[in-house]
């Protein structure tokens, strides 16, 4: 699914992308209201639609995260193709995937000094982890120690940090640029209890390794 299948699933019949850090959605005859997309405290682009409603909260969420990294590197190509892979990696095995979305350390790919991880392009629920310590939480814990974290139930860890209240299992896997260093993250959620098999975390770990950092 690429980002204009995304916006038509939603109901809307057009859109548009004006230097990529403004969202236009037309439903309707006219654009009549307003929505901010707002990423890490700062106004990233906008919807403009006939009805915002719930669907439009959802693409504003998914879209944020997208224009901030477009603010960045102004790389749109980059950034619909790392959309697209997502997305790929959501219909993997579907059945688990209630939340995917990748990670970056802030250092890599925002070339901050911090050890922070910030959100890049993900698929489901919205989510107000934008930014997570790299020593808190099971994502910190992945990268920290610079390998997979597979947990059949977060209630049981004291570190989870929930993308959503609705997940029980969750599948981290560092994700490595050109030169086998250890930049992002892939984290997959699911709202079932031990849904990450062996057989299942090895197909992801095989599609990880398909990961293309920005430079």
């Amino acid at each position: 699914m690429n980002i204009k299948r995304l916006i038509e699933e939603h109901g809307y019949n057009n859109f548009s992308l004006e230097d990529h850090e403004k969202v236009l959605v037309k439903n309707g005859s006219d654009f009549s209201q307003v929505l901010s997309l707002n990423f890490l405290g700062k106004e990233v682009g906008y919807l403009r639609l006939d009805n915002l409603g719930t669907q439009g909260s959802e693409l504003a969420a998914t879209f944020a995260p997208l224009l901030m990294m477009q603010s960045k590197i102004k790389n749109w190509h980059y950034i619909s193709e790392l959309f697209n892979w997502i997305n790929g990696a959501k219909g993997l095995v579907p059945e688990v995937t209630d939340w995917v979305g990748i990670y970056y350390k802030a250092s890599s790919f925002w070339e901050e000094d911090s050890t922070d991880l910030i959100l890049g392009p993900f698929r489901g629920e919205a989510t107000e982890h934008q930014r997570i310590p790299l020593d808190k939480g099971l994502c910190g814990l992945a990268l920290r120690e610079e390998r997979v974290v597979n947990i059949d139930d977060v209630h049981k860890e004291q570190e989870h940090i929930a993308c959503s209240l609705k997940t029980n299992s969750e599948l981290i896997i560092p994700l490595l640029n050109g030169n086998s260093e250890m930049v992002a993250e892939l984290d997959i959620d699911c709202n079932k209890l031990g849904a990450f098999t062996p057989e299942v975390e090895e197909k992801f770990k095989i599609y990880a390794s398909t990961f293309r950092f920005w430079k």
